[in-house]
């Protein structure tokens, strides 16, 4: 299950509202242009996978999704976590791609920050979700406590897996919570 934080630009300490359902969450996502779908099963991949034995493993179920005319180019994401007694808090900066893109969360967990205008939406992402970020959307991910993260991104091109850096400080203002 999804659950989704939402909170205003100026109070990063509280939510607004949090959601649970998915008829819920699936309407705000797609305000903003996202769409999130799960996929299930997914292809049992041992610890030591090499990039291409991973992008061979979910090039045929990505391809399959919804979000197959996006898929031409895939790349591999590997995230270690800090671990729960850990005194310093988890880290990203915000970012945005070019052009639309897809990434699959295939082992670990984490949230996504999704930056809009005056809006932060939190979105926790467990194994087997599939979320489809459009062009220039502010995001970040933060791994659960504990648990190392493999997602697989995908895009139309090589260039547009290239991350660029928003400069926005919002990630750093905001403590991420376990959602």
């Amino acid at each position: 299950m999804n659950i989704l934080a939402v909170y205003d630009h100026d109070q990063l300490q509280l939510p607004g509202k949090v959601l649970t359902h998915s008829e819920d969450i699936e309407p705000l996502l797609a305000g903003m242009g996202v769409r999130l779908e799960r996929l299930q099963p997914l292809p049992a991949l041992g610890q030591d996978d090499s990039d291409q034995t991973i992008t061979a493993a979910f090039e045929p179920i990505l391809s399959d999704s919804q979000t197959a005319g996006l898929l031409y180019c895939l790349r591999v994401q590997r995230m270690e976590a800090l671990p729960g007694y850990a005194d310093e808090a988890p880290h990203a900066d915000e970012q945005c791609f070019e052009q639309a893109t897809a990434r699959l969360q295939v082992r670990g967990a984490g949230v996504v920050c999704l930056h809009q205008d005056r809006q932060l939406l939190v979105l926790s992402c467990r194994q087997g979700d599939l979320l489809t970020l459009p062009a220039r959307l502010a995001h970040w991910f933060v791994p659960s406590a504990g648990q190392a993260s493999l997602v697989v991104h995908a895009a139309a091109t090589q260039q547009a897996l290239i991350a660029e850096l928003t400069g926005n400080d919002i990630a750093s203002r905001y403590q991420v919570l376990e959602l």
